[in-house]
């Protein structure tokens, strides 16, 4: 018992969350305590329809919603109130809950867990039957204890990202790039793209984007560039410069961006055109984000 304690170091522990430093394994490892439901809960997540009579008129309310959390919340509440009415025999309330919200409200099927965790910035699945790889904030690239153990369960996946983003992903075209329901970006290979299996990767959507006081504290930017780039923004509400933000992926061009629009004056609108919805200027009142459509 003593040898195994001392092979197995926690680092962190949150939620159902734990993440280890194992002995001989070069990356930490990423534990998602997962609970397992009874029979009759897995038939209720399989067909939503056996306890919520009214399913397609609450997607048609979920789509007017904006924000990520009011969606959780307002789904949420309603899955409550057709459980404690409901006769079916329920042990695993809350990770019920999860699911059915996981599954056949969110998209996010087995990823639910990590795209709750708003400490990852990334999530990669490499193929089927391997461990999912998450990239977190304080201890970097991640091991988990999850993977798609099937073809059938990834497809699944696969083509709720589809149905969500208006796109078809298939062998004429296997490559899909687009954004969940929370704004986070995905990057999507099948075969013959991907030939050793699917293949996808989530830039995980910040709910509070970095502030320039953010970028300054973490030495990303010193005071007299924010300063600077300040001025280059409001322009003294006269004459704002065009300004270029290049740089690798993952450079923070994105995070950049974010930041430096919050010096836009709140009296400006703004129009926003990206290939892949990915900023968040939700602290502009006057803000229309549109996305290109391939033609």
């Amino acid at each position: 018992m003593s040898e195994n304690v001392a092979e197995e170091e926690i680092l962190e522990s949150y939620d159902n969350v734990k993440i280890i430093r194992k002995k001989g394994e070069i990356l930490p490892i990423y534990l998602v305590a997962e609970k397992h439901l009874n029979e009759e809960e897995e038939k209720i997540v399989e067909n939503p329809r056996t306890l919520i009579k009214d399913y397609s008129l609450i997607l048609k309310d979920l789509e007017v919603i904006q924000s990520i959390d009011e969606k959780e919340s307002f789904i949420r509440k309603i899955i409550e109130k057709h459980l404690d009415e409901s006769n079916f025999r329920i042990e695993h309330k809350e990770e019920l809950i999860e699911k059915i919200m996981d599954y056949n409200f969110l998209g996010y099927c087995k990823l639910g867990p990590l795209m709750r965790d708003d400490k990852l910035e990334e999530i990669m699945v490499n193929s089927i039957n391997t461990p999912i790889f998450v990239f977190h904030r304080r201890y970097g690239m991640c091991k988990t204890n999850l993977k798609f153990e099937t073809k059938h369960e990834i497809y699944e996946f696969i083509e709720k990202v589809s149905s969500f983003v208006g796109r078809k992903i298939n062998q004429d075209n296997p490559l899909l790039d687009g954004h969940l329901i929370d704004g986070s970006r995905i990057n999507i290979a099948i075969p013959p793209a991907a030939p050793s299996g699917p293949s996808i990767t989530i830039r995980k959507f910040r709910k509070s984007p970095y502030t320039i006081i953010d970028l300054i504290a973490r030495k990303t930017i010193s005071i007299e560039l924010a300063a600077f780039l300040w001025l280059c923004v409001e322009g003294f509400g006269i004459h704002p410069c065009n300004i270029l933000i290049a740089g690798s992926s993952g450079a923070g061009k994105t995070t950049l961006l974010n930041a430096l629009a919050m010096f836009i004056p709140q009296e400006e609108r703004v129009v926003t055109v990206e290939d892949t919805l990915e900023l968040n200027f939700d602290f502009l009142e006057n803000w229309v984000p549109l996305e290109a459509v391939p033609s």
